[in-house]
């Protein structure tokens, strides 16, 4: 049974940009998006073998102030969508979505922490060791040269393996790059001295 996260949203485009920001970091998890908590539970109940294992739910802070009682019972996999960085007494963890990208993926790492819910998928062999080896320096925040410098390259080298691990990940920001390294376990959190 594949693992899942679901994003009850009643915007599209809302959970599209999350989903976007969320595939990169969970590779080997299926994303769903659902406009409504009916769609969700239709799926939960499936009973043809399809049927998700949910290791996340990201749900719009509106269906959840009239939804609650259903997503109280799950409160571990449960993660508020706000839009208001000052909710207070939520249950919930909340994920404000109207931050900038670094800090969207420092809750990401957050909540990842938090839950405790194991979703980094295995170890992939997607990067060279070379390039999991530069990955790992620029996740814990050296520059080119110093990068170069620690593993006995040349900058131009250097440039070269981050511009073939963007490609192949498929992520271009520092942050996001962080989070992906933090995730699949190629550094620990500790490791990064900026993240607060």
């Amino acid at each position: 049974m594949k693992s899942a996260i679901g994003i009850v949203h009643t915007s599209f485009i809302v959970a599209a940009g999350l989903r976007q920001v969320l595939q990169p970091l969970f590779e080997q998890t299926e994303i769903l998006i659902y406009n409504y908590l009916t769609e969700l539970q239709n799926d939960i109940e499936r009973n043809d073998g399809n049927r998700p294992y949910f290791v996340h739910f990201f749900v719009d802070e509106h269906i959840l102030m009239t939804q609650a009682d259903y997503f109280l019972n799950l409160p571990q996999l449960t993660i508020a969508l706000s839009s208001n960085a000052s909710i207070t007494g939520s249950p919930f963890p909340v994920f404000n979505i109207q931050l900038p990208e670094e800090q969207i993926y420092r809750q990401i790492l957050r909540m990842h922490r938090l839950t405790g819910v194991a979703t980094a998928p295995p170890a992939d062999n997607t990067l060279s060791q070379r390039e999991t080896q530069v990955l790992c320096l620029i996740a814990k925040g050296l520059p080119n040269k110093l990068i170069a410098d620690q593993l006995s390259i040349s900058i131009p080298t250097v440039v070269s393996h981050r511009q073939n691990i963007t490609r192949k990940l498929g992520i271009h920001s520092i942050a996001a790059l962080t989070v992906y390294a933090i995730m699949k376990g190629y550094i620990d959190h500790t490791d990064i001295v900026d993240l607060k």
